[in-house]
């Protein structure tokens, strides 16, 4: 991770944040994570006076009273003066990632949106930077993080454009092939701009961790609800990048435990190469 100086800024207006994120059986050791980590992120970026009110709402797309209830232990464990801020909401159905995402970003009457897996450990001046990157000028929509892996390996979570080859070959070839192809793995993962420790604008951010002007992504209506699970980030991306530049703040620091979709199985890797279709067909086919 980038070694950072901590600095308080002065002058600066407190922002109000709202945050939300998405369950779908999600682990339930990793989603403690994300609420420790995420609840101290706040309190510092409230201490340096970046934040003001914020708000993190729970969104259960499980359909699994069993699993409602141990989310609820979790958050009962916080001390009272975090519980005040999350709210928990249970769907009576499964209605998608963005779909669910929206019934926070719609509802949310605050400055900045905070889009959050609930596996990822969020750094503790995290948001007290992001916050910073967001509001530093009018031309700048969101802010996307430089993330680890489990295993502290360094995570190109920004994209540049997808082809049908790059799908292909990150979903299926072996590591010769890949070998093969790696400068344009590399040129779609941007690794020439994201390995230097400044900020860049990016065309495609993960959704895993997406810091939002609100009013831009309402303005927006925030995620296409035809896409069920995969791609919706990127079509997000495209559709903010029309409103202001997303930039990578390589201060924004987060672990992220996520995996690749075709390593989950049969289901998921349908969701992906349906998502995938339909991405292309909005945004245009490259096959190279």
């Amino acid at each position: 991770m980038v070694t950072v100086n901590i600095a308080v800024v002065t002058q600066f207006s407190t922002v109000s944040l709202s945050i939300s994120i998405v369950l779908f059986n999600s682990r339930l050791d990793y989603l403690s994570k994300t609420l420790e980590t995420t609840l101290s992120a706040i309190k510092f970026a409230q201490t340096k006076k970046a934040l003001g009110d914020v708000s993190i709402r729970l969104i259960d797309n499980s359909i699994n009273p069993q699993y409602s209830t141990k989310v609820q232990e979790i958050i009962n464990c916080l001390d009272s003066n975090q519980i005040r801020l999350v709210e928990f909401e249970k769907n009576q159905e499964n209605n998608g990632f963005g779909t669910a995402h929206n019934q926070a970003i719609r509802d949310t009457r605050s400055d900045a949106h905070l889009i959050l897996n609930p596996d990822v450990e969020v750094q503790e001046f995290a948001l007290y930077y992001g916050v910073l990157t967001l509001v530093s000028k009018i031309n700048i929509s969101a802010v996307t993080p430089n993330a680890i892996s489990t295993s502290g390996e360094k995570l190109f979570l920004c994209k540049r454009h997808p082809s049908l080859l790059v799908l292909f070959l990150r979903a299926f070839a072996p590591a010769s092939i890949m070998k093969i192809f790696q400068s344009r793995l590399h040129d779609y993962e941007m690794r020439d701009l994201v390995t230097a420790n400044s900020k860049i604008s990016v065309p495609l951010a993960s959704g895993c961790f997406m810091l939002c002007k609100t009013n831009i992504l309402q303005s927006i209506e925030g995620f296409d609800p035809k896409f069920f699970m995969y791609f919706e980030d990127f079509d997000l991306s495209l559709r903010i990048n029309k409103m202001g530049s997303i930039v990578m703040d390589p201060r924004v620091q987060i672990v992220h435990h996520g995996g690749s979709a075709a390593k989950k199985g049969l289901w998921h890797f349908w969701l992906f190469v349906r998502s995938s279709i339909r991405f292309f067909n909005t945004h245009g086919w490259r096959f190279i």
